[in-house]
């Protein structure tokens, strides 16, 4: 079987969310496809997680395309993301960003504590080590 590979141009004006953006872009591909005379029961449609919602769920699926788009948690529930250093990183920036104080924030199940050492690794890899003697691990 021949593949082709086709992507599409989508010119839109204005301050418009990527989510808006998909329903054109299927439309045109489906007319490129008409066009070069390619079934569309023969084509994958595959986009990222910016153009999960609902609506283009729907979309696709009264379309009829095999389509394939990541959720915006993916991330979270796939190995490879939560031991890359880069993907940690880039989270912590991200909160870093969305805090008040523009300080770091983590959430306490990313924290991982070394009783023996009485250490505790955070999630941007350094090390603390716990200096208060009624501190109270994991209780």
């Amino acid at each position: 079987m021949k593949r082709t590979k086709l992507s599409c141009k989508l010119k839109h004006g204005g301050s418009v969310g990527e989510q808006q953006t998909l329903p054109p872009a299927v439309n045109q591909l489906l007319d490129t496809l008409d066009t070069l005379g390619i079934p569309k029961n023969n084509a994958k449609f595959t986009d990222d997680s910016g153009f999960n919602s609902t609506k283009n769920l729907e979309f696709l699926n009264k379309k009829g395309l095999d389509a394939y788009i990541a959720d915006t948690g993916f991330r979270s529930r796939n190995s490879l993301f939560q031991n890359s250093e880069t993907y940690q990183t880039h989270q912590a920036n991200k909160r870093k960003k969305c805090s008040k104080t523009g300080k770091a924030i983590y959430s306490l199940s990313l924290f991982n504590f070394d009783k023996v050492t009485n250490t505790c690794r955070y999630p941007a890899g350094k090390m603390m080590r716990v200096l208060n003697k009624k501190a109270r691990i994991n209780g």
